[in-house]
């Protein structure tokens, strides 16, 4: 009776040291099987075999080594009750023989007796005797790093499958590489860690007489060698570089990413040891105080500060490296908070977003909270207040994704651009990843499941557009599309100029009506007593046009045909849009197109718009060089869902003029150059569909007109192109000398509004939203009933 509750013990035992996780690092030997047996008092034979069944493979080596061991039967198979004189039961009531394999990195103990287990060249077969619970196995050993010559720290527990329980283990002996290493508790630490190679761990705890010992005895290899990671370089306005490295230091990775990206960097030796210099022509001290190039760590759990120069940093396998440009104001998102603590699913939270330091002057840590930053929560954008808090209405049950940014004019940022993941479950804090590759795999998202059919996908946005004119700019899409335009919109327009006077309109503004006029069929010429074309092109002066002023000129000049004679000629507007092109490197890829500003990279939105203008006049050479290097960006651009975002994420007005810009240069939005492997542009663009044909400005959120308006310009150069081949949204074959003027029937002294100058906008953001208000399809006109 003794026996049999003996045996059910150690089986119990057995399975209790299930699955036994050794480090992914460790290597064998792929051409045999390896043997060992040991007992409490050393190794007793070991070898290597062909035999891939164990037993078999445990009686070869055994045998060449003149050992004799005793096979017995049981109910749960047959087992090892004897080896070298050394029998089950000789050093307590439950000791025995058991095995374990070593297998894909794993330590794993087979549910089969050992004469039905196989296994597999390569694989380690471990006979030992115990008696429960030791020795353990050495199931969960960890390396603090795999890098070369940084400070290492191996651990070694033993995890419990069944109970979920984790036991140091102590008390053994250990060896690297034939030299007798300390053991501490549990760890072995070499702080100045390990040359780049393969390495050898040998631990062990042998005893002498009857006592059983406290591990499992092994020897594994593992190898040091330079950490893979990745490194992302933020500028002023947005990010240069992205990319993943394999090198020794962070500045040599650095480095490497820079040079394989032909990006300028200098880099100088200082008493602190190496600084970067200069990026990318960014330069330290470009603000005159103590800014400069700067460099933080992430990982899963959390967002470090290295205490030592950039190139004394050795990565772990893993690591995020960010590089950016700022000064001691420039803070990142290393600390993240939520209210309530626990957030329920749909239900009202706060996210504190904060910086922790340590103030050398204080000689304490400081945590102060990031306030004005643009915070973006699954697409949907907010502004942190003075406390850095964001209010959240609620959200699923979860995973979602947040990016952080604060750029400047002229000056470093208030925060670095960051993203990463928070989980929401109802029962615990949220969990926070902080790194770039899981945002990045969360926002992933697979286009090529939605369906497409342009026939009905436009029917369903016109229907709503037909029934909802709330902008002129439908007039483009209705006309095309032979539906009626309702013609109180032109009233209001005239009603507006007639009281605020030409000379209060931009270029824009005038661009609009000089359009949409003569999409409704009425003449530029003479609208409300002005002559509008007069006004563009004669009175207005092209030096102070901004790049969507040109563009849009451009665009009307053709829309209407007009052959006359003017100052600013078509030819000295396609002169000015390819003189505005530039060429900036943004993650690694040399970029080409227009922009508002080249610190923020290509704007695809200007870009796609530009294409469009330019469409006409691709006989030109340099035209035609510079529509083909756009179109290459842009694809370049474009992410694996089909998205071509901008500095500030994906939004469905780009991807509609983007559209409408490939379409007049004769570029398949659905072709080889923009299908990636989620998504093309037009299921992209449909991605933002909410219901009754309408769009949102951003994903999974609620219907916006602008958005929806501008969608179906996009489906129809869609359906068009395909039926042609090419088609330019913008193109017009009326005659806009016969279109008849529109009679007014408001009041002839339409009561004067305040002048469309001095409103809360300053001069610097009336430039930065100019492009952004034509593209939603508003009229930057300044009066007191727009806010």
């Amino acid at each position: 009776m003794k026996k049999t509750v003996s045996k059910v013990v150690l089986s119990i035992f057995i399975l209790l040291q299930f699955l036994a996780i050794l480090p992914k690092q460790a290597l064998a030997n792929s051409s045999s099987v390896y043997v060992v047996v040991q007992s409490n008092q050393g190794i007793i034979a070991e070898g290597e075999t062909q035999k891939t069944n164990a037993l078999d493979a445990l009686d070869e080596v055994l045998k060449s080594k003149g050992i004799t061991y005793v096979l017995k039967d049981s109910s749960y198979g047959k087992y090892i009750s004897e080896v070298n004189g050394l029998k089950e039961g000789s050093l307590g009531d439950y000791s025995g023989w058991m095995y374990a394999i070593q297998r894909d990195g794993k330590y794993e103990v087979p549910m089969t007796s050992i004469d039905g287990t196989e296994l597999k060249k390569g694989e380690k077969l471990l006979l030992y005797y115990g008696c429960y619970p030791k020795p353990y196995l050495a199931n969960d050993i960890s390396f603090s790093t795999l890098s070369p010559n940084k400070a290492l720290t191996i651990t070694f527990n033993n995890y419990n499958d069944w109970t979920n329980t984790v036991t140091k283990i102590e008390g053994f002996k250990a060896e690297i590489d034939g030299k007798s290493v300390e053991v501490i508790e549990n760890r072995i630490e070499l702080p100045q860690g390990l040359e780049e190679g393969v390495h050898e761990l040998k631990f062990y705890d042998f005893k002498e007489g009857n006592e059983i010992p406290n591990i499992v005895a092994d020897t594994i290899k593992f190898q040091i060698k330079k950490p893979k990671f990745t490194v992302r370089v933020e500028g002023l306005l947005d990010t240069i570089v992205r990319g993943e490295v394999e090198e020794k230091t962070a500045l040599l990775g650095l480095e490497k990413l820079l040079s394989d990206n032909s990006i300028s960097y200098k880099v100088t030796e200082s008493k602190w040891g190496k600084y970067v210099e200069e990026i990318n022509g960014l330069k330290a001290g470009k603000f005159g105080g103590y800014d400069g190039w700067m460099y933080y760590i992430k990982s899963k759990n959390k967002i470090e500060t290295p205490m030592v120069s950039i190139d004394s940093y050795i990565p772990n396998d893993g690591d995020e490296i960010v590089v950016f440009y700022g000064d001691s104001t420039t803070a990142y998102a290393n600390n993240i908070k939520f209210t309530p603590d626990v957030v329920e699913p749909n239900k009202p939270f706060k996210i504190q977003f904060s910086y922790t330091y340590f103030d050398w002057y204080q000689n304490k840590e400081v945590t102060t909270p990031i306030a004005g930053a643009i915070v973006t929560i699954d697409e949907k954008n907010y502004i942190t207040n003075e406390n850095g808090e964001i209010n959240i209405e609620g959200l699923e049950k979860g995973i979602h994704s947040y990016r952080i940014s604060g750029y400047n004019v002229d000056k470093s940022p208030t925060v670095v651009k960051d993203e990463g993941v928070f989980n929401i479950d109802g029962v615990n804090s949220p969990s926070l990843d902080y790194r770039d590759s899981a945002y990045t795999e969360v926002i992933s998202k697979n286009n090529n499941l939605i369906k497409k059919n342009i026939e009905e996908d436009l029917s369903l946005t016109l229907g709503y557009i037909e029934k909802n004119q709330l902008d002129m700019w439908a007039f483009l899409s209705l006309s095309k599309m032979g539906k009626k335009i309702d013609e109180k919109l032109i009233e209001e327009a005239a009603k507006e100029l007639k009281s605020y006077g030409i000379d209060e309109y931009t270029n824009t503004d005038i661009e609009k009506l000089i359009i949409t006029l003569t999409a409704a069929g009425y003449s530029p010429y003479n609208f409300v007593g002005y002559n509008l074309m007069e006004e563009l092109y004669n009175k207005r002066n092209i030096d102070k046009f901004l790049i969507n002023d040109a563009i849009f000129a451009l665009i009307a000049l053709d829309y209407t045909a007009d052959k006359s004679s003017y100052k600013i000629t078509r030819e000295k507007l396609v002169d000015f849009i390819l003189d505005k092109a530039v060429t900036v490197n943004k993650n690694g890829k040399e970029l080409y197109g227009w922009t508002l500003n080249s610190e923020m990279g290509i704007n695809p939105d200007i870009t796609g718009v530009a294409l469009a203008a330019l469409s006409p006049y691709m006989s030109n050479e340099k035209v035609k060089a510079a529509v083909d290097k756009a179109v290459d960006s842009l694809s370049k651009m474009q992410i694996d869902s089909g998205y071509i975002p901008d500095s500030f994420g994906s939004f469905s007005e780009t991807i509609s003029f983007v559209i409408l810009g490939l379409t007049a240069v004769g570029e398949n939005p659905e072709g080889l150059k923009f299908t990636k492997t989620n998504g093309d542009l037009y299921s992209a663009l449909l991605s933002f569909r909410v219901n009754n044909g309408q769009f949102a400005h951003e994903l999974n959120k609620k219907a916006d007109y602008m958005a929806t308006e501008q969608a179906l310009r996009a489906l129809i150069a869609i359906r068009e192109f395909k039926r042609a081949g090419k088609y330019n949204f913008f193109g017009n074959n009326v005659d806009v000398n016969k279109l008849k003027v529109f009679e007014y029937t408001g009041e002839e002294e339409a009561k004067k509004l305040l002048p469309k100058t001095g409103d809360m906008f300053d001069a610097n953001t009336a430039v930065a939203l100019a492009f952004l208000m034509i593209l939603v399809g508003a009229v930057l006109v300044k009066k007191q009933n727009r806010a």
